[in-house]
């Protein structure tokens, strides 16, 4: 659980880096599901945005499942789980940071990987440093969303690939907290 549970907060922060467009303040509007694969397990993943800050991961395995939601307008990340009828609520330290831009790349130490295509999308590639390691993000340049990425540090070993994609509008019902969940706060801001 404590594996998979990276892997989901890791493809987060990975679809979230590269994804928006020029002038844009947010992720614009999508809904992919990706396949992620780690050492041990396979799952599928759901990603979508409302195009207004508020983001949307659900993954999981016939053993388990976790939704996540980021909002960056009211600065706070939300990871459900269904199981316990719980939501932990944790402030988020950063803003959304936009395009990969050269001067966003410089900052992340990320290293221009180009141009090439993957599975039909003209994606542009960056590899970054992250505590032990390294993840490598392919993003299609037109929609803006991970296509494809590779995360090993420490050991440990995750691989994310795009299986669906749709521009059109996700329900807002799924940006929203469920009704009758215990919220429990914790101090601790994470940064995405």
């Amino acid at each position: 659980m404590k594996a998979a549970l990276a892997l989901i907060l890791g493809t987060s922060m990975v679809v979230l880096a590269p994804s928006a467009l020029a002038g844009q303040l947010y992720p614009k509007v999508y809904d992919a599901t990706y396949e992620a694969k780690s050492q041990n397990s396979v799952s599928t993943i759901r990603m979508c945005s409302d195009g207004k800050g508020k983001l949307r991961t659900e993954s999981g395995t016939p053993a388990y499942k976790i939704i996540s939601l980021i909002d960056y307008p009211g600065k706070f990340s939300y990871s459900i789980l269904d199981s316990q009828k719980m939501i932990m609520k944790t402030p988020i330290s950063t803003e959304y940071e936009g395009e990969m831009t050269p001067e966003l790349a410089k900052k992340k130490k990320a290293q221009d990987l180009g141009t090439k295509d993957i599975a039909g999308h003209k994606c542009h590639g960056w590899k970054m440093p992250v505590e032990g390691g390294f993840t490598e993000v392919w993003s299609d340049e037109k929609a803006g969303i991970t296509v494809h990425s590779v995360t090993e540090a420490k050991g440990y070993k995750s691989e994310m690939t795009l299986k669906t994609y749709s521009p059109a509008p996700p329900s807002e019902a799924l940006f929203s907290l469920p009704q009758g969940y215990k919220v429990t706060s914790t101090g601790q801001p994470n940064s995405y």
